[in-house]
């Protein structure tokens, strides 16, 4: 699994980008 931190936030398996202007959901294959 990804760090939950500033670099890149996980919420329900989406991954909000800090370089984006708006947060963009990245859907991710988590085990």
């Amino acid at each position: 699994m990804l760090p939950s931190d500033s670099s890149g936030r996980q919420r329900s398996g989406r991954i909000y980008l800090p370089h984006e202007g708006e947060p963009r959901p990245v859907s991710l294959s988590l085990s």
